[in-house]
Formats: structure tokens, C-alpha cells, sequence
């Protein structure tokens, strides 16, 4: 699954539920983030989407484990803390251990 989402024009990460850790992104999300693969790996939700700045990420996983999916306008931070004003889908993704 990752090598498709590799190719897509469109910014994919992915975060882990438990703690909101990034744990994947393609060239269109480091593009966005204007930062390189390692640092993107290094954040967590939290740091990026302005929304989560004060808690919430563990709500916002119950609500999206029971919906499997959820659209919603919200602020990412850039690398450099630049606010992005994006339209962000969330879906929850079954992986293996093989990721």
C-alpha cells in the first residue's frame, strides 16, 4: 500500500492511534511540511495540526475508530510553524506487522 501512496500528488501520513507518532509520509506531505523524511518521523500530531495542541487526539480516535472516517477542515504547522489551512480526510487503515 505504501508504494501507491508514494506516487500520489496528494500529502498521506499516517499516525499511529495510540500516541498520534508519525510513522509514514509521502513526497506530497514532506513537500508540504517543506521538512525531510526523518523529521517528519520525529513528530507527532499534536505538533503539527494545531487542533491537538491542547489534548484531544484521544478523543478524536474514539470518534474516528467508530465513524472509520472523518473530513474536517483544520490548521497543519509547516516546519517552520506556518499555518496551512487544509481540508483533512481521516480514515482508520488495518495494517499488518510488515506495515
Amino acid at each position: 500500500m505504501q508504494r501507491g501512496m508514494d506516487a500520489l500528488g496528494t500529502a498521506v501520513f499516517w499516525a499511529r492511534p495510540e500516541d498520534g507518532r508519525i510513522v509514514y509520509g509521502n513526497r506530497a506531505a514532506l513537500t508540504l511540511f517543506g521538512c525531510s523524511e526523518q523529521e517528519l518521523l520525529s513528530w507527532r500530531m499534536p505538533d503539527i495540526d494545531a487542533t491537538f495542541r491542547g489534548g484531544g487526539w484521544c478523543e478524536h480516535i474514539s470518534e474516528l475508530q467508530q465513524s472509520r472516517t472523518l473530513e474536517r477542515q483544520t490548521i497543519l504547522l509547516d516546519a517552520t510553524q506556518q499555518p496551512l489551512l487544509v481540508d483533512l480526510d481521516s480514515s482508520v487503515v488495518a495494517m499488518d506487522s510488515a506495515g
